[in-house]
């Protein structure tokens, strides 16, 4: 079984479109797709269609409707003292500091009713149980349901309450799940990347060093998941901040272009149920 594995990284998952596209012009169809974040979103869409040219079309909509709740181009270029204040205070007395009714109903009008049962490829959503403290992987009943859960950044949507568990973006500890790939039974883990890379040398602020730290965590967390792949794709998309849907469409080209020229130097195995 072949899987495809599809991290976080926010705006940078448009990226994991034009990857798709050049997989599949390659003759590369996964048998199962696990996703996380946005990953989940993207792999959902790709389960739903099962080809890519209805994904590449159904994104460019998404991402015009997203840039319009996230008009901002670097959420880190806020440096004045009020602004940061009045974050602050924000958040202390909110769970959220972006409105997750607006945000996910892009989601729920997308996918509606669609259940995990009748996708058309096999899809694993990675989660992170507040609740318990542990990673889940929601694989069936509504899709909805479970990329709402794998997209809630903590501390910008509030959890998801599925049951009796409170839900948050899986990528939090592990952005990169090709473990979840491994245990599911896939004998070959192609893996995409969009997560943040490299380092943040300039601190100005308390806000710089949270990045930073956080930057260096995920790239600790992410740099066992990365060794179990069979073949990587980092496409170049450090310079897109998380929240910066603006270059979405760009990424998109960018990441296709990027990918089709990396298949011309590696072998990926060909086949899939179409």
């Amino acid at each position: 079984m072949k899987a495809l594995v599809l991290s976080g990284g926010g705006a940078r998952g448009a990226a994991h479109i034009g990857v798709i596209r050049a997989l599949e012009e390659r003759g590369f169809r996964p048998d199962a797709i696990v996703g996380v974040s946005i990953g989940a979103l993207v792999g959902a869409g790709y389960a739903v269609f099962g080809e890519w040219k209805p994904l590449w079309e159904g994104a460019g909509e998404f991402y015009k409707k997203a840039n319009k709740f996230f008009p901002f181009k670097s959420v880190p270029g806020l440096r004045s003292s009020v602004a940061i204040l009045a974050g602050c205070l924000y958040m202390n007395f909110f769970k959220a500091f972006l409105p997750s009714k607006i945000y996910f109903s892009i989601v729920e009008r997308a996918f509606r009713d669609i259940r995990f049962e009748s996708l058309k490829i096999p899809l694993h959503v990675v989660v992170f149980n507040i609740t318990e403290g542990k990673t889940e992987v929601f694989n069936s009943g509504s899709l909805v349901q479970a990329l709402k859960a794998s997209m809630s950044i903590p501390g910008i949507f509030t959890p998801v309450r599925c049951g009796k568990g409170m839900y948050v973006d899986g990528g939090i500890v592990n952005n990169l799940p090709c473990n979840i790939a491994r245990e599911i039974g896939a004998e070959y883990v192609l893996a995409v990347d969009v997560s943040e890379r490299g380092t943040h040398p300039n601190v100005y602020s308390s806000s710089d060093l949270l990045k930073a730290m956080g930057s260096i965590q995920n790239k600790i967390l992410i740099e066992e998941r990365r060794r179990e792949a069979d073949l990587l794709i980092t496409p170049p998309v450090s310079s897109v901040h998380t929240l910066d849907f603006s270059r979405s469409l760009k990424l998109m080209e960018e990441a296709y272009q990027y990918t089709s020229e990396l298949l011309k130097r590696v072998s990926v195995p060909s086949g899939g149920d179409k």
